[in-house]
């Protein structure tokens, strides 16, 4: 769940090590990766949009970052792109 190349609004990079969060304790952040049979395997007839979402071993990148919370639970705090275009 790590991707030092992602950073938050602080300027520091998403980490599984990482014990905080903007002052919430955490057991890691980072980008949220999905695998299994209830993951699509790819993007209906667009193979360069899979594969640059999906890796080689089957791992779905969704873009969302989460941190582990003291109780085991994976709470979504942040998004790696906007989905939502905002006309200027």
């Amino acid at each position: 769940m790590a991707n030092p190349s992602v950073l938050d609004r602080q300027g520091k990079p998403y980490l599984s090590t990482d014990s905080d969060h903007y002052g919430v304790p955490c057991l890691g952040r980072g980008e949220v990766w999905m695998k299994g049979a209830s993951v699509s395997s790819g993007y209906y007839l667009l193979q360069a949009k899979t594969e640059a979402e999906f890796g080689a071993d089957g791992w779905f990148r969704t873009g969302d970052i989460a941190i582990w919370t003291a109780d085991g639970q994976l709470k979504i705090v942040d998004r790696l792109k906007n989905l939502v275009k905002l006309k200027v």
